[in-house]
């Protein structure tokens, strides 16, 4: 074994999935009777590729520790969650951030400000003026101190999904987790959004400059073919980490070729 090779196997995954099993949301059984082993480390900008309904968002919702249903183990930051505290647990969950698919999940009774502000005050029980500003920068950085006062129900979707990542960032997470954030959006608004995620991977205003692990999905892989540094496929809870750009441009898959377009990327 080689000394780079050593090197990798000290190295702490920021997150490990071992024999994790998917399981469809409409019959709370496996996809696959095979679980998923894969590892997420420090720095990884992964774009995970699959059509609808293949389990892209009960993959994140289970790497986030938030997915009750899941079948296998799940180490976080180096330790196995079944083996954490209820405590523990939730501190290593509060260092992973996830922006969901559509409008973000926020609460409609809720201000834009107050939904941004939710984790924080939950997570240190202030409500102070510290807490104020660290909102209202987040809010600027983002373009929406004009919507700061209303609910979400009142503005368009581009902006309640930027909502969806202010509230993500508020703790300043190690790792932001997106489901398909460039869905419904114009073109000129996904380039605003993958500018920024790209910004995030390398560190940012929002999180002090800290660079951030990333892992997006999408269902076209073309969108971020340029960007992301490492490429999975999943189809139908089967998982296959492909590995870098060059690899997933050479990828036989089939579902890879129709993900990506390979043949109006080569041309």
């Amino acid at each position: 074994m080689s000394a780079d090779e050593k090197k990798e196997q000290k190295r702490v995954a920021q997150i490990e999935l071992i024999d994790m099993k998917l399981q469809r949301p409409d019959t709370g059984v496996s996809w696959q009777p095979s679980g998923i082993n894969w590892r997420i480390d420090e720095g990884g900008f992964w774009a995970i590729g699959g059509l609808h309904w293949s389990g892209k968002s009960n993959l994140l919702t289970t790497i986030a520790a938030i997915n009750a249903s899941s079948l296998g183990r799940l180490d976080l930051f180096g330790k196995n969650t079944e083996e954490m505290s209820e405590d523990e647990l939730l501190s290593e969950r509060l260092r992973i951030g996830m922006v969901f698919e559509g409008d973000g999940c926020l609460f409609p009774q809720l201000t834009v400000a107050e939904n941004i502000a939710l984790p924080l005050r939950y997570r240190t029980g202030r409500d102070d003026l510290e807490l104020e500003e660290r909102v209202e920068s987040i809010l600027n950085v983002l373009g929406l101190l004009e919507v700061g006062s209303n609910t979400p129900g009142v503005i368009d979707l581009g902006k309640r999904r930027r909502v969806g990542l202010a509230r993500a960032v508020v703790l300043r997470p190690d790792i932001l987790l997106f489901d398909q954030p460039l869905v419904g959006l114009s073109y000129r608004q996904q380039r605003w959004w993958r500018n920024l995620i790209c910004e995030l991977s390398r560190g940012h205003e929002l999180m002090g400059g800290k660079p951030v692990t990333i892992v997006v999905t999408t269902e076209n892989l073309r969108t971020w073919i340029d960007h992301a540094r490492q490429f999975a496929l999943l189809r139908e809870g089967s998982f296959e980490a492909v590995g870098d750009r060059e690899q997933m441009k050479a990828c036989d898959n089939p579902l890879a070729h129709e993900l990506l377009e390979l043949e109006q990327i080569k041309n």
